[in-house]
């Protein structure tokens, strides 16, 4: 058989001289050398390394919270600006700005943090590193994906556990079982770090439990996340303080919480005897079973709150439990640690527990499905949305109601139908007509829609606004808290600020202007599953700067035409002089008594003096610098027949039921101000979450006196540019509380 000859190579050795050997292997090492460069470039400007929301992911919609921003500094020192962008209430992209730059230095990690709102599910957040020129560095982005793990309702519960685990948080886990609708949503630190700087961050959190066995929760580093608590506290907040071991460190003059201690520290006591803890938890067992057994709490002296527990034979010998007041907001001093033996083995702990918690947030866990059925209809089931529909009626605009148009088109079919054929049929008798009276019915029918929608939706921006002013007497602190509804009958941007009188106060502090949203899932609330809106435009803020009192801008906020657009503000500042008030309590019948001064430049009239379970409504109004005397120029009344309109009819005892769909401003002010002692949702059917703040029932339970009364004059206005929309004001309610303290005789 023929085989065809394979033909054979061979391989010859490339006659290279050695100079251009040298210059191959040159270049292969410099394409190594630029592969690795190009794989792996040195940064040149600085770069985000990460971005975090919330306490370690956990954030509410509608409130304030931390978003951090880990930034890596490239070759050299460069001044950065950041910008950061969330869905508000609307769905709209918010994008907020730095008001100034600072500098990262080259090769370092800084953490800026910075305030951010949150006003829809499945939200999508943006932030940018700029230079100081505007020039961009780096972006990074936040999907919905990653966020959903920790987003909560805007009527959502959030407590938070700081320290070793003491219990409390199996205890609401218990409580709220394992119901895929949780109304709860708890998370415990075990160190301070994920704690905001910004106390304003912490506005999501209704209640925080601090365990201080752990030594190293005091730890200088920490000293800004434990002064941003104690602002919180201040500010509304509630505390849970569970401190035993550690309580010299705790209460000592260098503590950021020295401020919340109800008392002075005297010493550490080993206690060998628990009868008042078993009477106070109605325990069935013992906590100290065995001889020799005991625990150690911290000793308070000269307590300025109410002992509610105690130890030996009289309250001042140990108290266990002390609840009382920081500014505005509750402490419940508890002198041991629970999560230690003998009190992290008891099995009554739960029932201590049960018994703190009734004392600090008694309706922390209730089931409210009933009573949010009865008011579903409306669409909304917090106070706050009834407040921001009573803020939407106008009075130069009409409301046309779905009948009225169903009407108004039911009568044009058939006008332009069985109408049209009758008139040209009968009476013109020229059927081809029709193309000229069809044409015409259409016209006529244009214009009285264009006629009637220029009579309904009136002729230019109106402006209706409601204020809360808050005054403590003894620090001097004054708080206001602004909602305002901007109407415009044609499509316009606005760049809108507040602007506030400084006539009592000193025009310091810090003043914030910001999107309201509606809490809950119906047709335009912050939980309901709606994407962001892409139909408006995005509008722009400048964060407000540390220490100025200056509002914050909204520049170019498109309203769509005959809309309204809801605003939120919040401000803080400090009085300028002192406020005069002798008031005292008689210990015999718990009335009280004294005089005090109207310390505003503003006349106060509806005047209501709360104090304890009594309302003492004065007969006149309060003029500028006016002193009023409790036992002459009041009227004493139970406070539930001021709060629930409760009175006497034919020797029954009756009260006004809460129209949910009322519109009268200053009574949902009123309520919303002391929503507990009301009756809470048993009396309103409404939750009231949202500004859960405002509730001052608690320092009514603490035995002090408030002031609560309307002004007569806006003290706040929004402001459009350089112009004043002040003429533009369709109604405006303010009303003013004032804190006052009340001495025991």
């Amino acid at each position: 058989m023929y085989k065809k000859p394979v033909p054979q190579f061979k391989l010859r050795r490339a006659n290279i001289s050695p100079p251009l050997r040298f210059g191959i292997w040159a270049l292969f090492l410099v394409g190594i050398s630029s592969a690795i460069a190009w794989g792996h470039p040195q940064k040149e400007s600085p770069s985000i390394k990460s971005v975090e929301i919330g306490l370690e992911g956990n954030f509410k919609l509608g409130f304030w919270t931390n978003l951090r921003i880990a930034i890596e500094g490239g070759e050299t020192d460069q001044p950065c600006l950041l910008n950061w962008s969330a869905p508000d209430g609307e769905g709209i992209a918010a994008k907020t700005m730095d008001p100034s730059s600072f500098v990262v230095e080259a090769g370092s990690t800084v953490v800026q943090e910075r305030l951010i709102r949150v006003g829809r599910r499945r939200p999508e957040i943006l932030v940018e590193l700029l230079g100081d020129d505007g020039e961009f560095y780096d972006r990074d982005r936040l999907r919905s994906n990653q966020l959903n793990a920790g987003l909560m309702r805007s009527d959502e519960l959030f407590v938070v556990e700081l320290g070793n685990d003491s219990g409390f948080m199996k205890w609401v886990s218990d409580r709220i079982g394992q119901s895929d609708d949780q109304p709860v949503q708890m998370a415990n630190f075990t160190s301070p770090l994920p704690i905001p700087t910004d106390w304003l961050a912490l506005s999501s959190v209704d209640l925080m439990v601090v365990s201080t066995s752990d030594p190293s929760l005091w730890e200088p580093k920490y000293e800004a996340q434990w002064k941003s608590v104690t602002e919180w506290v201040r500010h509304g907040g509630a505390l849970v303080l569970l401190c035993g071991q550690q309580g010299e460190i705790v209460t000592s003059a260098e503590s950021p919480l020295k401020p919340l201690i109800p008392g002075t520290f005297e010493s550490l006591v080993v206690q060998t005897s628990s009868a008042g803890a078993e009477m106070f938890t109605a325990a069935a067992d013992q906590l100290l079973k065995e001889s020799g057994e005991s625990f150690t709490a911290s000793k308070l002296v000269d307590v300025s709150g109410s002992i509610v527990a105690y130890e030996g034979k009289a309250a001042e010998d140990l108290p266990l439990v002390v609840a009382s007041t920081y500014g505005t907001g509750d402490v419940l001093w508890v002198a041991v640690d629970l999560d230690i033996p003998p009190f992290s083995s008891w099995k009554s702990r739960a029932n201590l527990i049960s018994k703190l918690m009734d004392l600090i947030y008694p309706d922390l866990i209730a089931d409210d499905t009933t009573r949010r059925g009865r008011v579903g209809h409306l669409g909304y089931n917090d106070l706050s949305g009834q407040l921001r529909v009573s803020l939407d009626q106008f009075s130069q605009v009409i409301v046309v109601t779905f009948t009225s148009v169903a009407i108004l088109v039911t009568f044009f079919i058939l006008l332009i139908g069985p109408g049209d054929f009758w008139l040209l049929k009968y009476v013109i008798r020229r059927m081809e007509w029709t193309w000229v009276t069809s044409v015409l019915t259409i016209l006529i029918f244009s214009i009285l829609a264009v006629v009637l929608f220029n009579v309904t939706k009136g002729s230019r921006v109106q402006v209706n606004q409601a204020e809360l002013v808050d005054i403590d007497a003894t620090t001097g602190e004054v708080r206001g808290t602004v909602w305002a509804h901007v109407y415009t009958p044609s499509l316009k941007k606005f760049d809108l600020w507040l602007d506030r009188e400084n006539e009592f106060s000193k025009g310091i502090g810090r003043t914030l202007l910001t999107w309201q949203g509606l809490p809950g899932s119906g047709l335009g609330g912050m939980d309901a599953q709606l994407n962001s809106n892409l139909m408006q435009a995005n509008y722009r803020s400048q964060a407000d700067k540390p220490n100025d009192s200056t509002s914050n801008r909204l520049d170019e906020l498109a309203i769509q035409v005959a809309s309204t657009r809801p605003l939120t503000a919040s401000w803080w500042d400090e009085m300028k002089g002192p406020i005069s008030a002798q008031l005292y309590a008689d210990q015999r019948n718990n009335s009280l008594h004294g005089d005090l001064t109207n310390p505003l430049p503003y006349t106060l009239d509806r005047a209501v003096i709360f104090y304890d379970n009594w309302a003492y409504e004065v007969t006149g109004d309060i003029d500028p610098g006016e002193t009023i005397s409790i036992e002459g120029q009041t009227v004493e009344k139970t406070i539930q027949s001021v709060l629930a309109r409760r009175r006497v009819v034919d020797g029954n005892d009756v009260s006004d039921p809460w129209d949910p769909k009322s519109n009268n401003i200053p009574r949902i002010l009123e309520m919303m101000s002391f929503y507990r002692v009301a009756g809470g949702r048993n009396y309103t059917s409404l939750n009231n979450r949202l500004h859960s703040d405002l509730d001052w029932s608690s320092v009514l339970a603490r035995r002090q006196a408030v002031l609560f009364a309307r002004a007569e004059r806006p003290i706040a206005q929004i402001h459009n540019g350089d112009s004043s929309l002040e003429t533009n004001y369709d109604q405006h309610t303010v009303m003013i509380r004032i804190l006052l303290p009340v001495e025991q005789r």
